[in-house]
């Protein structure tokens, strides 16, 4: 009996491992070495009054929806630098405020799921010529120095051509880091009706990994070790909103 039990004990122990090995997304090898992953929480039970934290970085409680008017002039629903936008129709509004180490903050704003006349709006204000039948779009207001990076991924919820661009951050700066989807899980095998679906987004600076974000379960947020604090603070960001995101249409 005791042999039996002792085999029961190693048997779960196995697949308790390898479940949790199997729970992380596809990274490329250079994200695998001096980067840092951080477990996020928050995510899972009751929504309401929702914070979501990994590591050293927390948000306020998640504003969703906006009671003010759409038009997006305030300094806590500003959406993007370049211009003001009037939004007339979006069924996924919400914002937040991002704490970092080291005092850092910003204020994020999100807009999702817009009308058709919105899509042609938010494509004047990113000078996108291509076409997308969706969009997830916002900014990321640094508060220690008044910068603005606007965000928008492409058809968030289309299988995505692993090979392009889903979409960028940017800033006044001509800084662009761009988001390119994940759909592969290490170890793990995805279903034929999840396959092709977007488990993550990896963040690239010129054409380099710079840190990653996972979507998938409770989710994981990546960030390579030489980035600088503002880098990591502008992906912290927007990996929650990925993740909020992605939690609403869940529900």
């Amino acid at each position: 009996m005791k042999i039996k039990l002792s085999l029961a004990i190693c048997l779960i122990l196995f697949v308790s491992i390898t479940t949790s090995v199997a729970q992380d997304v596809k990274l490329p090898e250079s994200l695998k070495d001096n980067s840092t992953i951080l477990p996020v929480k928050g995510r899972m039970g009751m929504q309401i009054n929702q914070v979501i934290t990994f590591g050293d970085f927390k948000t306020s409680k998640i504003k969703k929806g906006w009671t003010k008017s759409t038009k997006v002039t305030s300094s806590t629903e500003v959406l993007f630098a370049s211009k003001t936008a009037s939004v007339s129709k979006a069924s996924q509004k919400f914002s937040f405020t991002q704490f970092g180490p080291g005092n850092m903050e910003a204020e994020v704003a999100c807009l999702g799921e817009l009308s058709q006349a919105d899509i042609e709006l938010i494509k004047n204000i990113f000078a996108l010529g291509i076409d997308f039948k969706n969009c997830f779009s916002g900014s990321i207001e640094i508060v220690t120095d008044s910068t603005t990076w606007e965000f928008i991924i492409l058809d968030p919820d289309s299988k995505p051509d692993t090979e392009a661009s889903s979409g960028f951050i940017r800033n006044g700066n001509d800084e662009l880091i761009e988001l390119f989807a994940i759909t592969e899980l290490e170890g793990k095998k995805i279903p034929k009706f999840l396959q092709g679906a977007v488990q993550g987004y990896e963040f690239r600076l010129n054409g380099k990994p710079i840190g990653a974000v996972s979507l998938y379960n409770k989710g994981n947020v990546i960030f390579k070790d030489n980035i600088s604090d503002t880098q990591k603070l502008v992906i912290a960001s927007l990996s929650t909103a990925l993740l909020v995101r992605t939690d609403l249409n869940d529900q």
